[in-house]
């Protein structure tokens, strides 16, 4: 049996989880998956949670073929959008932030770890 220890809570993984996929990205790689304003990402993290997640994964960074190259600063400022929303309205949520910069990953931990 697989676990992960999250907060301090072992959550198994012994039967399907499913994730759902929270897009901060204004260019995601599907149109309908984008939700860049506060108000969408309200509205999709509610239908998310309704349908069942077990857990989000948010990215703010789109590896669309010719998407537009986001500093680092800009995918952290749309990723602490989505975490505010994220927690604020569901604060025992378990979340995962999508994204191949190291430093964007510690910078999640510390301020929503």
């Amino acid at each position: 049996m697989y676990t992960l220890n999250l907060r301090g809570h072992l959550y198994t993984l012994d039967e399907p989880r499913i994730m759902g996929i929270l897009n901060v990205t204004p260019d995601s790689f599907y149109a309908e998956s984008r939700t860049p304003a506060e108000a969408d990402i309200t509205v999709r993290v509610e239908r998310l949670m309704e349908e069942g997640a077990d857990m989000i994964d948010i990215g703010a960074y789109s590896s669309r073929p010719g998407a537009d190259d986001v500093t680092p600063e800009e995918e952290m400022r749309r990723l602490r959008t989505g975490l505010e929303i994220l927690n604020r309205n569901h604060p025992g949520a378990i979340i995962s932030v999508d994204t191949f910069r190291a430093g964007v990953a510690e910078e999640c931990v510390k301020e929503y770890g």
